[in-house]
């Protein structure tokens, strides 16, 4: 965790259990449970083997995001994996490819690559009692430790962790369509009511071209861009669903007048309704690129 994650109350090595008693599975879907809200949340965490509970206020939480401390928040552990040998003295430790050390002496290291080469730098010049896991055999090695606080071994820059995938036959993937474009409306549903409640202040996160531009990758992807043009899709059926006039939305609803009243609005009303509706529409376009302005080059 950033500093803003330990002002929050986690501690580095923390498991996400629960946010609000409901189950935490999807490690990207956690800066948002926390801070698309209008209050404060409890989260479960698991530490040491153990189960505590944090309530976090929500001002803590509108501090973060005013404060942008909620990027970078969090970063997933990797392990200690030995990819490659680089000494004499590694190999006749008995250090093989494929080793996860989990301990540098009695510091357990386990997923924890800052702790390692913290716990090396203070055995530097002398021998460490190195635990690795082998398989599922644990061996402890004696392995010289250079003056420079190293072993002689070359770790992976990045570790990948292995990805979930769910297939789906065609039949399948329909349902499952429908399901996850009901969970996009929701969540943006959701978003949008937070808007309107001044408490939450979420109405200085409203963007423009800008903002829209800003959650395409840098590069290709076939998958990302599809998605997000299919958010951008559903955003677009929400907005356009809005009671304001000269929306669909605002058709709808004086058609619903006229259903339940038998009366239609007259000409002159729908006119001067649409010109009011126009004028929201223009201030919510000016208002949304305004703050897109204003962060990138004035904030």
């Amino acid at each position: 965790f950033n500093e803003a994650g330990h002002d929050l109350g986690f501690e580095d090595g923390d498991r996400f259990v629960a946010i609000d008693g409901e189950t935490v599975g999807n490690i990207n879907t956690i800066i948002n449970s926390l801070l698309l809200t209008s209050e404060g949340h409890s989260v479960t965490v698991e530490r040491d083997g153990a189960q505590i509970t944090l309530d976090i206020p929500f001002e803590k939480l509108l501090a973060m995001r005013e404060s942008e401390g909620y990027k970078g928040l969090m970063t997933l552990r990797e392990p200690v994996i030995v990819d490659s040998l680089a000494s004499a003295s590694a190999i006749a430790a008995g250090l093989r490819t494929g080793d996860e050390i989990i301990a540098v002496g009695t510091e357990n290291v386990r997923c924890d690559f800052d702790r390692f080469t913290e716990a090396l730098q203070t055995l530097r010049d002398s021998t460490a009692t190195i635990t690795v896991m082998r398989g599922d055999a644990v061996t402890e090695l004696s392995v010289p430790v250079s003056a420079e606080g190293k072993i002689g071994v070359m770790i992976p820059g990045a570790y990948r962790y292995p990805m979930r995938t769910t297939h789906y036959s065609l039949l399948e993937s329909i349902p499952a369509g429908i399901r996850r474009t009901g969970e996009m409306i929701s969540s943006y549903w959701r978003q949008l009511k937070l808007i309107f409640q001044p408490k939450s202040r979420m109405y200085k996160e409203l963007g423009g071209f800008i903002a829209i531009g800003s959650i395409f990758p840098s590069e290709w992807n076939w998958q990302v861009f599809w998605l997000q043009t299919a958010f951008l899709s559903i955003i677009l059926a929400v907005m356009n669903i809005l009671p304001i006039p000269g929306l669909d939305g605002g058709h709808a609803l004086f058609t619903l007048w006229e259903m339940i009243t038998g009366r239609k609005p007259s000409d002159r009303f729908l006119e001067i309704m649409q010109y009011i509706g126009l004028a929201i529409i223009l201030l919510l376009l000016v208002y949304a690129n305004g703050n897109d302005i204003y962060r990138k080059f004035l904030k």
